[in-house]
């Protein structure tokens, strides 16, 4: 007994071991992706740095004074075009304001008209249910009454019979 003691615990811990030595390849794994990624990004940043160089080496040749007149007419030009923007949003939101007050005015009146329609669909079910109750009442009596009068049956066929055409007016 002491010996399969024993031999479990060491299952557990040679099981233990397995584990933990499969989550250190994992994180081995994952630290060997995040090198790999860093490296990446590395040779992407050179390429920017090339380029950002460049474009710098550009602007020199072409003369700074140059360059700032044509990034000010730039910037102008931006500056219109969102203003133009500006302008355009302003027109949508004053249409969306007046499109979002009618609709709210709408979702108010088709609330309303919702709550009335459960009231309505409350009260039908629970005539419902009381008029399944009273027909379920009434055709034990008619049960009673066939069985005491058996001239009773024809009753009961019409019963059946208005009962159909009830269940096919409510579907």
């Amino acid at each position: 007994m002491p010996c399969n003691i024993l031999l479990n615990y060491l299952e557990q811990k040679k099981s233990q071991q397995n584990q933990n030595q499969n989550q250190n390849l994992d994180a081995c794994l994952e630290v060997k992706c995040l090198l790999e990624e860093l490296q990446n990004t590395e040779i992407i940043l050179n390429e920017v740095k090339k380029r950002c160089q460049e474009q710098i080496r550009e602007i020199l040749e072409m003369g700074l004074f140059q360059y700032y007149d044509q990034e000010i007419d730039n910037l102008n030009q931006v500056l219109k075009e969102k203003e133009r923007v500006i302008q355009e949003r302003e027109k949508i939101s004053e249409f969306e304001a007046e499109s979002l007050e009618h609709f709210q005015e709408q979702n108010r009146n088709l609330q309303g008209q919702l709550v009335q329609l459960e009231r309505e669909n409350e009260a039908n079910s629970i005539n419902f249910l009381k008029a399944k109750q009273d027909n379920q009442i009434l055709r034990e009596n008619l049960e009673m009454m066939q069985k005491k009068f058996p001239e009773v049956q024809s009753v009961k066929e019409n019963l059946d019979f208005l009962q159909q055409d009830q269940y096919f007016i409510s579907n």
